[in-house]
């Protein structure tokens, strides 16, 4: 692994200060992209580690990670590390992160975890703090551009009559005449003090567009909110009607790109290749036991050019390494390339994890400290890579003419029935009872239906009696006054996502046993679904989760929506991770509230809501051809619906991963 000029210079710089032997600097590569460097330096004494991690290289993620999971807690750093091995990640190395209160573990600043603002200030909550400000603070963008800057809160609240800011996230604002939103993370909203008065609403949550949230007055609601308003903005919060729409813009200032990532730290050390340490009493209000004198310490930095990123620890409070004062932090960030830099929490907080092993000495008597969060390097995982020409040429073959529309009852039903057996031979999935195809009885609208189902299986490595159900319907509309319907999105897109998913599994084999479903009758009332769950192949409690495709081939907007969260909020750390590193746009909503903003029981995911079987249903809004002759695979876009079944399948594979919480609440053991 190459190093930076500066690094160079900072290694010769050690070995010149320090002509003892026993200065040393050791290298050794973590990952590709990512360096652990372990410096010793007699003349502090300084003992240091340092991770170089080069953002463009592709193979690391950095994630801000919350003592577990929740914004109220504490937890060491290497238990962190654990719990997300234990999810399923690869992790390459952590370092604690934000100061945060010693009793509730809640950090001081802004937190922005995966895209999601757990917690928005405008006044930092630090009680060492000399003056009333905003701490700084080290973010990612969307883009994954590293930021360092104090960050102020500035969000703006959206109905269809008015328009004010909202001041606060999770937290009580310390100003006067504001507005806070208190969300699923808070929990239970403070109650009002003697001194402000205070007007509450509910909201229900009823989706996101793009980084804009969206709630809906209502009941309360497990994935909803609280809006807030003090003092003359009581009656602002007040007027907002039932059933009406609130957007909310996160925003900061100074204005960013929406934040993927933000935690905060106390002071800022360098700014474009200056070391302030020395003015962060002026600048910070930073107070001289925290940046001048010798600790512990941990800090974040970035190059000039935001390609390298630099994480760092000093070890403290022993013979072999004294600490450093700030301005010897920022010295040390300079030296090794840092244009910018923010001190972290330090001193007995401290923690370097490189591989599942703690490589800095951690200054407490009893070790490792609990902290608030950390900062982790993950191995980035990339989405499974499906045969994208067959997943194209079999959503092709199932809309065309020949399939007349593939009516349920119909000979082109039967002929799209036919190509779905051959292909689930092809692949090699089994039988879940004796055959693929299982027949079922109906009436639609009086008249009797004889409908067909085809269903296969992929056994479980681990727990082969749980089931997931990954399912799609593949009938259409058929042929109306000679005018052949082909339904290429509506769901010949959904029916080739399932058939590409099984393929991949198969090859992938999960760890529990999946259902592979191609659902007859959809289009007249749910039919193939309902006749499923009522007569399951195998004992319906054993079947944890379903997972539903629905039209996923085409959007203007790029958007992909995921709905399920709002009844079963144990899918929603899963897709927010998936949004986290999906290639399209996945929205979570369209679940909550009725009509043409619930969903639930708009596709086949329907029939195993009725059955408290938890579910996440994917699909697109309508476009202007949906249930028209002009659903034609010409019209599809290739790009965005292999990207979807891309993004589907890896959350199928984290599900079969992290199933046993799912399994917990299906067996009503939340």
């Amino acid at each position: 692994m190459a190093l930076s000029r500066a690094f160079i210079a900072f290694v010769t710089t050690v070995q010149a200060l320090g002509a003892q032997p026993a200065d040393s600097i050791a290298s050794r590569p973590v990952a590709p992209g990512v360096t652990h460097v372990r410096l010793v330096r007699l003349a502090g004494p300084f003992v240091v580690n340092v991770l170089r991690i080069e953002l463009g290289a592709g193979g690391a993620e950095l994630r801000h990670v919350r003592a577990e999971g929740a914004l109220r807690g504490r937890e060491k750093t290497s238990a962190i590390v654990s719990r997300l091995e234990r999810a399923g990640e690869t992790v390459l190395a952590a370092v604690n992160a934000d100061f945060f209160d010693l009793k509730t573990g809640e950090n001081e600043n802004n937190a922005v975890v995966d895209g999601e603002w757990w917690k928005g200030l405008a006044v930092t909550d630090s009680p060492a703090d000399s003056s009333a400000n905003v701490h700084s603070q080290f973010a990612l963008d969307s883009r994954g551009r590293p930021l360092i800057d104090q960050f102020v809160f500035d969000g703006i609240g959206i109905t269809p009559r008015d328009t004010f800011a909202i001041a606060a996230v999770n937290a009580v604002p310390r100003a006067a005449n504001t507005v806070a939103l208190f969300t699923s993370r808070y929990g239970t909203p403070p109650p009002s003090d003697s001194i402000r008065t205070k007007f509450e609403i509910q909201l229900a949550f009823a989706g996101r567009r793009a980084d804009t949230l969206l709630f809906v007055r209502g009941a309360p609601s497990p994935t909803g909110a609280v809006l807030a308003g003090f003092e003359s903005m009581a009656w602002r919060v007040g007027s907002i009607r039932a059933e009406e729409t609130l957007r909310v813009v996160p925003r900061t200032a100074p204005r960013a790109a929406p934040l993927a990532l933000l935690v905060g730290g106390w002071p800022r050390i360098v700014r474009d290749g200056v070391n302030i340490a020395a003015r962060s009493g002026a600048l910070e209000g930073a107070v001289p036991h925290n940046i001048g004198i010798r600790n512990p310490r941990t800090a974040v930095g970035c190059s000039r050019d935001s390609a390298t990123l630099f994480l760092v620890t000093v070890d403290g409070r022993s013979k072999t390494s004294a600490g450093m004062t700030g301005v010897e932090l920022g010295d040390l960030m300079l030296e090794l390339g840092a244009y910018q830099a923010l001190n972290f929490d330090g001193g007995g907080s401290t923690t370097m994890i490189v591989r599942d092993r703690i490589v800095n000495s951690p200054s407490d008597s009893a070790g490792e400290r609990a902290v608030g969060d950390a900062l982790v390097v993950v191995r980035r995982r990339a989405v499974p890579a499906l045969d994208s020409a067959r997943l194209l040429a079999n959503l092709s073959a199932l809309s065309a003419d020949s399939m007349e529309g593939r009516r349920i009852g119909t000979s082109g039903g039967a002929r799209a029935r036919a190509f779905l057996l051959r292909e689930f031979a092809r692949i090699g999935l089994s039988p879940v009872r004796d055959s693929f195809p299982v027949p079922f009885y109906a009436r639609v609208r009086g008249d009797a239906v004889d409908g067909v189902n085809v269903v296969g299986m992929i056994r479980g490595t681990k727990h082969t009696d749980r089931y997931v159900v990954v399912s799609a319907h593949y009938d259409h509309l058929g042929v109306r006054n000679g005018v052949i319907y082909n339904g290429a999105d509506d769901n010949a897109s959904g029916t080739a996502g399932v058939l590409a998913m099984a393929e991949w599994f198969k090859s992938h084999p999960p760890e529990n046993s999946m259902i592979f479903a191609l659902f007859d009758g959809e289009e007249s009332g749910l039919l193939g679904a309902k006749a499923f769950v009522d007569k399951p192949p195998v004992p319906l409690e054993r079947i944890i989760a379903n997972v539903n495709l629905d039209m996923v081939s085409r959007n203007v907007k790029g958007e992909l929506y995921a709905s399920g969260a709002a009844p079963y909020p144990v899918m929603k750390p899963l897709l927010d991770s998936i949004a986290a590193i999906a290639p399209v746009k996945l929205v979570l909503g369209h679940d909550t509230g009725v009509g043409e903003n619930n969903w639930i029981q708009q596709s086949d995911q329907g029939a195993f809501a009725t059955k408290q079987i938890p579910f996440v249903y994917f699909g697109v809004e309508d476009h202007p051809d949906y249930h028209k002759p002009g659903d034609k695979f010409e019209h599809i876009e290739p790009g965005f619906y292999y990207r979807c079944v891309q993004t589907i399948a890896e959350f199928v594979r984290r599900l079969d991963l992290r199933l046993d919480r799912v399994a917990q609440v299906r067996a009503g053991r939340n």
